[in-house]
């Protein structure tokens, strides 16, 4: 049990000061002029940004070092954000449609 425990302990994550201050003015005015969607587009990157910052340093020192998952991951995050955006607009849209209706 201990061994799992061991594994399982905390990882220090440094994530440098201008990057957070950059994602809080970011999130702060996108929220206070009202795009809400687009903050959470730009959390999502953010995100994935960080997650390629934390593990990219490990992944080089690794002896089977390629460059296939850096474009299966760089693939997934833009698909992932392209599939928000379009679903944000079909919804856009079809509230414009409901309205027109009644």
């Amino acid at each position: 049990m201990e061994g799992i425990l061991s594994e399982l302990s905390p990882v220090e994550l440094l994530i440098l000061a201008w990057q957070s201050a950059l994602f809080l003015i970011t999130m702060g005015v996108l929220v206070f002029i009202g795009r809400k969607k687009l903050s959470l587009i730009a959390t999502y990157l953010f995100t994935l940004f960080w997650g390629f910052y934390f593990y990219w340093g490990s992944y080089l020192s690794s002896s089977t070092a390629s460059l296939v998952p850096l474009a299966i991951y760089a693939f997934c995050g833009i698909l992932h954000v392209s599939l928000t955006v379009l679903s944000f607009y079909q919804e856009d849209r079809k509230a414009s449609t409901a309205d027109a209706l009644r």
